[in-house]
């Protein structure tokens, strides 16, 4: 650790434990991994951070593109994918996972793609940390679509508010959900007993 970061502290969270958890990410790589010669040698955790200074870690990832031929699979998709088998796993519904998303934090030795950093917004966590930038990804010789994490987060300011004079699509009516400060759309009565739901 360089020593000018030694006790600062970053969003609340000591640079120690940020290191730590940026170690436990680059390490999935050869953790996880069935090969010590990855094409794409990223690593994910997510973890979620506690007042008390325990942290909980939810689940790790890395990108198993050439394992796998699936082209989304990247560390960021992977950790999501594993982190949402072991809370449905827990029994917590869609609801609670969407919310739960909320108060994670990312950790990647790369910084995310356009494509992962686009999910990443969707789902609302807390903070995404990364290693290295796309433009030194791109130096050492790695393809990469070179729009910049910061880019899709000032394009996506939006994220997190609805629109609710939008109308609702047919079947469907604005709703203040119990606990809920925004209205969303839910199906009416009608087409849960046309559609066989109630």
């Amino acid at each position: 650790m360089p020593a000018s970061l030694a006790g600062s502290v970053i969003n609340g969270i000591p640079y120690e434990t940020r290191e730590h958890w940026m170690k436990v990410a680059n390490d999935a790589v050869a953790v996880i991994g069935p090969s010590p010669c990855p094409w794409s040698p990223f690593g994910t955790v997510i973890v979620e951070h506690h007042a008390d200074g325990h942290d909980e870690e939810w689940c790790q990832g890395i990108n198993v593109v050439q394992y796998t031929g699936n082209p989304q699979l990247h560390g960021e998709a992977s950790a999501f994918r594993n982190c949402t088998a072991i809370m449905t796993a827990k029994g917590m519904t869609a609801d609670e996972i969407n919310k739960k998303w909320h108060s994670l934090s990312l950790y990647t030795n790369g910084e995310p793609c356009p494509q992962c950093m686009s999910s990443i917004r969707y789902a609302g966590l807390k903070e995404v940390v990364w290693g290295s930038s796309i433009a030194s990804i791109y130096g050492m010789g790695r393809p990469q679509i070179l729009v910049s994490s910061y880019e899709i987060n000032e394009k996506s300011l939006s994220m997190g508010t609805n629109n609710e004079s939008a109308p609702c699509p047919a079947g469907c009516e604005r709703v203040l959900p119990a606990g809920e400060r925004v209205m969303k759309c839910e199906p009416t009565d009608t087409w849960l007993i046309q559609n066989g739901k109630k």
